[in-house]
């Protein structure tokens, strides 16, 4: 060896060991005397580091903020409120599920069956899983023209199966790696965000995704109500009691304003507070991470190989 890397001691009991030493001056030496390979293999990966950076796209995000619609602010006044027992005699719970709009609809935006109809009903099938870039000039996506064929309209194949097109799976995934939500636990303000190569597009689709999704709620809400409508009409026909079907009166009187409160209110559950707009600065990729990152990962495997190669030696 170059240099010396432990030495021999004796315990109480008269036994020779030998016990490892780290000379740092020995690693200075073999440091040093490897020096132009730790600094060609630092420069070169740093090199392709900054490659492979520029090859990487612009990533644009836009947010938008929301805040919860409570059921009092709809409509000034709680409804159901002093009919919840009224309702039970009717075999009916208008309480339950309605503490809070805001939670369900939060894991409705996340689900696998709203996000499916969101890409099918504005037609984002291309733009999500053919798309390769975006072009400024034109203000249009660049596709992939071994994937989809844009003269034909037709799919060429997708994925490492090659399936003739697109999954709703494959559709799903794709579009939930370009979303992220989270919610504030001290004022329960919603930030939902989305990512595209395209500044254009990433504000369209988020203002889109707010719509629909206080659409589907209201939607939802809406045929509910006039559910409830008619099961309480069938059951005033049945019942010649007028003390229940003054009930059932009151009961589809309530069922009636939230019917016309979610025909009136566009934004039904979530009431945006700051709108999304079109992002100017790009969100990614960190550039000068990578080629920093790339510079001292070079450096760290090329002291490790030089080591390696000094005190190998004999």
């Amino acid at each position: 060896m170059r240099e010396s890397l432990g030495e021999n001691t004796e315990d109480r009991t008269g036994v020779n060991y030998y016990t490892d030493v780290l000379d740092l001056r020995a690693v200075w030496a073999g440091v040093w005397s490897g020096r132009g390979i730790i600094v060609g293999t630092t420069l070169l990966f740093t090199i392709a580091a900054m490659i492979y950076a520029l090859s990487m796209p612009n990533i644009y995000r836009s947010e938008v903020l929301l805040a919860p619609v409570s059921t009092s602010d709809q409509s000034g006044i709680t409804p159901f409120s002093g009919l919840g027992g009224l309702a039970s005699l009717a075999g009916l719970n208008l309480s339950s599920g309605r503490a809070d709009k805001a939670v369900l609809a939060l894991e409705i935006v996340r689900s696998r069956a709203f996000i499916a109809e969101f890409i099918e009903k504005h037609k984002l099938h291309v733009p999500l899983a053919a798309s390769s870039g975006w072009d400024a000039n034109s203000e249009k996506w660049i596709i992939d023209s071994e994937i989809y064929n844009e003269a034909e309209q037709s799919w060429l194949g997708f994925g490492d199966e090659k399936l003739a097109e697109p999954s709703s799976s494959q559709l799903y995934r794709k579009f939930i790696s370009l979303l992220s939500i989270s919610q504030s636990k001290e004022t329960g303000l919603v930030n939902i965000a989305i990512v595209s190569q395209s500044p254009l597009e990433s504000k369209r689709w988020l203002s889109m995704l707010v719509e629909d999704l206080n659409e589907h709620m209201r939607r939802g809400d809406i045929q509910e109500a006039n559910a409830i409508i008619e099961y309480l009409s069938g059951q005033i026909k049945k019942t010649p009691i007028a003390e229940m079907q003054n009930i059932f009166f009151q009961l589809i009187e309530q069922q009636m304003k939230t019917v016309m409160l979610a025909e009136v209110k566009d934004e039904y559950v979530f009431k945006v507070i700051d709108p999304p707009v079109v992002p100017e600065i790009k969100y990614g990729p960190k550039r000068a991470i990578i080629c920093i990152l790339g510079g001292m990962l070079g450096g760290l495997v090329s002291i490790f190989f030089v080591l390696i190669r000094y005190f190998s030696r004999p």
